[in-house]
């Protein structure tokens, strides 16, 4: 070995004296064997407990104590009526429809009177099961409610169908022309407006008996708070016309009726008119009747109620005895007591 490769070796020792020199190495002693836990907190002293101070009692005399009373809830009372009392006037309580389904053109339609609708049984109407099947008899067994329910909407389209079929046959009959044929034309289209115009009489007098038909069954429903009318929802079909009975309290209603009545006695010309109480009260209980077949069509349709917006106008009453529409006291003092004149062609029809 040259003396070069001498000098440029390094022993060990001197590796281990420049890493003491440079850093402190690591020692085992120095390494926790076991997790130590940190010293717990001092703990700050709890301040001391003061006891509540009495509170002083004062007594109270028994007359004292009598005055003190509970204030009625009013608030839960009038939720409980509102709860209790469902029922206002003009609520439709049920509609009945007819039960048959088939030949619908030309049978006449039929009720079943024994089946009592369950909303019946409700405290507040509490309508017995004769009584209902009384007002049903009343109405639907009657000649004057089978007549109009058959041929109220018919009698003028069949009518007009029948004249034509005539028209037609005696064209067919003579198809060179001639002077006859034009004379029957003539004819014939008379007798079609003549036909017309007696069509429409009858369907009047129709619904001047089906007023008196189901003025009959109210005098049953009056006592019960209710009232009945006829509805006819179709054009061709005899079913379905329907029957609706609709809550209704009448007795403001009568009220109001007699004083229009007095008021219409004590500006009669030439001599104002004096009636008895007891025939102010009938008078006006037969004006009632008279106009409930009338004022129920008009309800169910929604003629009746009073204007929501400017652009559906205004009305000349204000709500009475029916929050949403004309009551049955106004009806009637609009249709019977404030009715404008009408000429002799609009009493015809």
């Amino acid at each position: 070995m040259t003396d070069k490769n001498k000098s440029e070796w390094v022993s060990f020792e001197d590796i281990n004296k420049t890493i003491d020199q440079n850093e402190d190495p690591l020692r085992l002693n120095d390494i926790p064997l076991e997790d130590t836990e940190p010293d717990p907190p001092k703990s700050q002293p709890t301040p001391p407990k003061i006891p509540p101070k009495p509170i002083a009692k004062i007594d109270v005399s028994s007359h004292e104590e009598k005055k003190v009373e509970k204030k009625p809830n009013i608030k839960n009372g009038l939720e409980s009526e509102e709860k209790r009392k469902v029922f206002q006037n003009g609520k439709v309580v049920t509609s009945i429809l007819p039960t048959n389904l088939s030949c619908a053109w030309i049978i006449p339609p039929t009720y079943d009177s024994a089946k009592v609708p369950k909303i019946f049984s409700d405290p507040q109407i509490r309508l017995p099961s004769d009584v209902y099947t009384k007002v049903m008899q009343a109405i639907t067994d009657d000649l004057r409610f089978k007549s109009y329910s058959v041929l109220f909407s018919r009698i003028l389209p069949l009518w007009i169908l029948l004249s034509i079929g005539v028209l037609l046959l005696i064209l067919f009959c003579s198809p060179d022309g001639g002077f006859i044929v034009m004379v029957f034309t003539f004819i014939w289209m008379i007798m079609l407006f003549i036909g017309i115009f007696f069509c429409i009489i009858i369907r009047k007098y129709m619904v001047i008996a089906l007023r008196h038909c189901v003025k009959d069954a109210n005098r049953i429903l009056l006592p019960y708070n209710l009232i009945a009318g006829v509805q006819d929802r179709g054009q061709l079909s005899c079913h379905k016309v329907v029957i609706l009975f609709i809550y209704f309290e009448t007795s403001e209603c009568v009220k109001d009726v007699e004083r229009l009545i007095k008021i219409k006695n004590s500006h009669s010309l030439p001599q104002p008119i004096e009636m008895s109480e007891t025939a102010v009260n009938f008078e006006a209980k037969e004006l009632v009747f008279k106009y409930i077949q009338l004022y129920v069509k008009a309800y169910v349709k929604r003629r009746l109620l009073f204007p929501t917006r400017p652009s559906e106008g205004v009305s000349e009453y204000m709500p009475k005895h029916c929050t949403k529409s004309h009551c049955l006291c106004q009806f009637i003092e609009s249709e019977h007591f404030n009715r404008p004149a009408r000429l002799w062609y609009e009493r015809l029809v």
